[in-house]
Order: structure tokens, then sequence, then C-alpha cells
């Protein structure tokens, strides 16, 4: 019988030994669930940038992971952007910015037409104070802007006629 409790007893030991020199499996990956209305497809910038994103995410980190979700997969841009605020469906979003203003009316601005005088503008302003103060705002309604992105051009105007330079061309 004292043999019997010195192996129990040798074996809780050993399988002791095991786990203190053994690493434990890793935490479940925590899922960013980015959505976006494109097409999954790489003719889209939109889902281009996305597939970066996931495949730099997925590569480069050890406690999260990206998953798609192309094509409204999880509702239209404005149900996407009220659940991420209610802490459910996507974690993230790709969209442009008038679907923006419905939470905060500052990201209006963005979509002026004749604001920019060109993309180096565009960055300048957004990657500085300006950019940072937009971002905030849209934090204060539960967003947090990760980057902000060129896509489409900044108020294309397209005519067969006459060269569209200045507001009164229109």
């Amino acid at each position: 019988m004292a043999y019997l409790k010195h192996i129990a007893l040798s074996t809780l030991c050993l399988a002791g030994l095991l786990l203190a020199f053994t690493p434990f499996a890793a935490a479940e990956k925590k899922t960013i669930k980015l959505a976006h209305t494109h097409q999954g497809d790489f003719a889209s910038e939109i889902h281009t940038a996305a597939w970066i994103f996931q495949k730099w995410v997925n590569e480069n980190s050890d406690t999260l992971e990206v998953k798609l979700y192309p094509n409204n997969a999880l509702g239209q841009e404005r149900d996407v952007y009220e659940g991420m605020q209610l802490g459910s469906g996507a974690t993230c979003s790709i969209s442009g910015t008038a679907i923006l203003n419905n939470f905060n009316k500052q990201i209006g601005v963005l979509d002026l037409p004749f604001l920019w005088r060109g993309y180096d503008h565009v960055h300048t302003v957004l990657d500085g104070s300006v950019g940072e103060e937009l971002a905030a705002g849209l934090q204060k309604s539960g967003f947090r802007v990760i980057a902000w992105m060129d896509s489409w051009g900044y108020r294309n105007v397209v005519t067969s006629d006459v060269e569209v330079t200045k507001p009164e061309d229109i």
C-alpha cells in the first residue's frame, strides 16, 4: 500500500514538473471582424487594403487575427457602425467619410467640393492636427480611426465638354 502511495505521489510530482516546463497553449486569438461594402476581390482598392491589413496582422500578431467580411456581409454601412457602437458585429470597418457624418457632423467637412489641392494636401491635413481633431470627434462616438485612406479621388466631376477647375465651371 505504501508502495502505491509512493508511485502515485511520484506520478503527481512528475506531472507537476512536466506542467512547469511545458509551455501552455497560447490563449485564443482575439478576432478583428473587418467589414466593408465592396466585392471581395482585388479589383477593389478597399478590399485590397483590407486584405493587406489582414495579412499583416495575421502574420505579425500572437494575440490578434483578422477576418474579412466584404460585400456588406455584416450589414449596410450604418448598421455596421451602429453595431460597432453596441459592441456587436464588426469590430472594424473601411468606408467613406459620408456615412460617418451621421455620427459626428465635423466629418462632413471632408466631403466638401474643391477642398483639396491634391493628394499631398489631403495627406498633410489628415495626418496632422486636423486629422487628429476629426479622429477625436469620432472617438467620442465610439470609433477609433486607425488610418485615413485615399479612395476614388476627391469629389470627382466628369464632363464631356468642359474642364472643371473652379466652382463656376460647373
